[in-house]
């Protein structure tokens, strides 16, 4: 690996780490806010834990535990190709149309998921709380990636040019 995609690897987990513990304090406060500290964090990590065929029924540290680690490994894969989008546009401002598309369809099928999942025993406001926190991780993330990318202001601006 040279130090270009290194260091594009290096951005992406800080900025997937910024994004993931945004989200993860959101739903800690929400929770914390309605009483029941852990409640969204256990039952994805129970999701999770179900997906590989392990112990549903196991302490809530096991869910949390689970959560947290695909959680943190989400963002930081999802923040590291965002980083290759944002280093590929530098030739090619077009490709951050095709990142934004990529990226709002991701949403959708996101919140699409949240929703189903609130009515297996999330409870019917708990995807608006995890949309608000996906929301504000994004932002998170997106501005340690353009205040470490001032170029992305021009290459916005020049996303419609024809090459």
């Amino acid at each position: 690996m040279n130090g270009t995609q290194r260091s594009h690897v290096h951005e992406g987990l800080r900025a997937g780490a910024l994004g993931g513990s945004v989200v993860w304090l959101w739903l800690f406060m929400v929770d914390w806010l309605h009483g029941t500290p852990l409640h969204l964090v256990a039952m994805f990590g129970r999701g999770v834990l179900g997906l590989g065929g392990g112990a549903v029924d196991g302490p809530m540290w096991q869910s949390v535990l689970a959560f947290t680690i695909v959680h943190f490994a989400y963002w930081c894969l999802l923040a590291v190709i965002t980083l290759k989008m944002v280093h590929a546009a530098s030739g090619n401002p077009s490709v951050l149309s095709l990142g934004a598309t990529l990226f709002i369809l991701f949403q959708f099928l996101f919140v699409g998921i949240t929703a189903i999942m609130s009515n297996a025993g999330l409870g019917v406001f708990a995807w608006p709380s995890v949309l608000l926190g996906n929301f504000a991780g994004w932002a998170a993330a997106w501005w340690f990636i353009v205040r470490r990318h001032p170029e992305l202001r021009t290459e916005v601006r020049h996303i419609n040019d024809d090459n």
